[in-house]
């Protein structure tokens, strides 16, 4: 898809681009490569059946199995063009799109030039952005802090209703 109406000069003399749009370019990308029968890493150390592969390649190549008897990519496009797309593909589609964001999000928020402070000083962590430090902190904390009530109140998780407490306050 041509979309040269979506590129946007911003103020800072940077080009900005929706997200989606992006990830749908990765899509496009990365879909040959995790179609293709022989293995092409695409990160030092990556190969089949190990625990160290790009993000999403699971999730794609998932998709990928799908439509390899139907036309491949293109059969993809015509489907997800027209709205036509089941709705499990469709989760899957929102499942790789998301993982895509996230890796391209986090590569550009770990880039030590992304904050600067009013002196044009890079502002970072351990040598990383402090945009991606700070957001990768809260994914952690969050994970943690999942576990720990899990393990607490395993209602919650399991989808079971709650009982309704009185709050007192001290």
């Amino acid at each position: 898809t041509q979309s040269p109406a979506s590129a946007e000069w911003l103020s800072n003399q940077t080009v900005g681009l929706p997200v989606q749009f992006v990830a749908e370019k990765w899509l496009k990308y990365y879909w040959p490569l995790v179609e293709s029968t022989t293995f092409i890493p695409q990160m030092n150390g990556e190969a089949p059946n190990s625990g160290k592969q790009i993000t999403f390649r699971k999730r794609l190549s998932q998709l990928v199995a799908i439509y390899r008897a139907s036309g491949g990519y293109i059969a993809f496009r015509i489907e997800r063009n027209k709205g036509q797309l089941p709705g499990d593909i469709r989760r899957l589609l929102g499942g790789v799109m998301m993982l895509i964001v996230f890796v391209y999000g986090l590569q550009q928020f770990l880039l030590p030039d992304w904050l600067q402070d009013g002196d044009g000083n890079n502002v970072t962590i351990f040598g990383l952005g402090a945009v991606g430090v700070v957001g990768l902190g809260a994914i952690v904390l969050g994970a943690i802090l999942m576990i720990w009530w899990n393990i607490v109140s395993k209602d919650f998780f399991t989808g079971k209703t709650l009982e309704r407490r009185a709050h007192t306050a001290d």
